[in-house]
């Protein structure tokens, strides 16, 4: 996911990683809610082909 984000935008991914909190029940979305839309779009398709996902089931 980070080398999706940095593909676009190095210091939102190096922000991202450095500042994001993780507590249990916090949605991904969370954390991009302010990312452009290219961001989400890389975000979702860099997701999308892990397993288990949605898209592969």
């Amino acid at each position: 996911m980070l080398d999706a984000i940095r593909r676009i935008d190095a210091s939102r991914a190096d922000g991202f990683r450095r500042t994001t909190r993780w507590k249990a029940g916090r949605a991904l979305r969370e954390p991009l809610d302010k990312a452009p839309l290219e961001v989400l779009a890389a975000v979702e398709k860099a997701l999308a082909v892990l397993p288990g996902s949605d898209d592969h089931a």
